[in-house]
Order: C-alpha cells, then sequence, then structure tokens
C-alpha cells in the first residue's frame, strides 16, 4: 500500500511543478477514486492558494492506478493527502 501512496505523491508533485512559493504551507486533501481509479471527487481543507493548485493537479492527473487485488484497491479508493512543499 505504501508503494501506491509514493506514486500518488510522485504524480502530483509531478503535475504541480515548481513550488518553492508555498514553502512553510501545507494543505489536506481527500481523494476518493472509482473502482478503476479515476479521480470522483477531490475535498479540500482550505481553499488556500496550495490547496487550489493540489485539487487542479489531481483532476488533471484524473487517473491513479489501483493495485490488482480488490480488497487492497478498496482500501486505496479514499486516500487522503497531505501537500507540503519542501
Amino acid at each position: 500500500m505504501t508503494q501506491y501512496s509514493g506514486v500518488y505523491m510522485r504524480l502530483l508533485r509531478e503535475e504541480m511543478g515548481n513550488l518553492s512559493a508555498y514553502l512553510g504551507s501545507e494543505c489536506s486533501l481527500n481523494m476518493h477514486l472509482s473502482d478503476k481509479g479515476l479521480v470522483e471527487r477531490v475535498e479540500m481543507q482550505s481553499q488556500s492558494k496550495l490547496c487550489r493548485v493540489a485539487f487542479n493537479a489531481i483532476w488533471e492527473i484524473a487517473f491513479f492506478p489501483l493495485p490488482a487485488d480488490k480488497q487492497d484497491a478498496d482500501k486505496l479508493r479514499d486516500v487522503k493527502l497531505l501537500v507540503s512543499p519542501q
């Protein structure tokens, strides 16, 4: 499971690009995926600029890979992400 969260964060970082303007900020999001890995819903903790950038990036990615095992995949369908530029 940890490998998938790493993949998700890598995809998100790549899509978001340079976040140096947001150093010291963080954003918590909840991402809900379909059983095929398509983004169905994203909830933001706030309307900060960083959260909006992350929100838009998730929708641009649109698809996040899921494990072949259905039980493992179901555990990843509701994911909490913490974006904190370093």
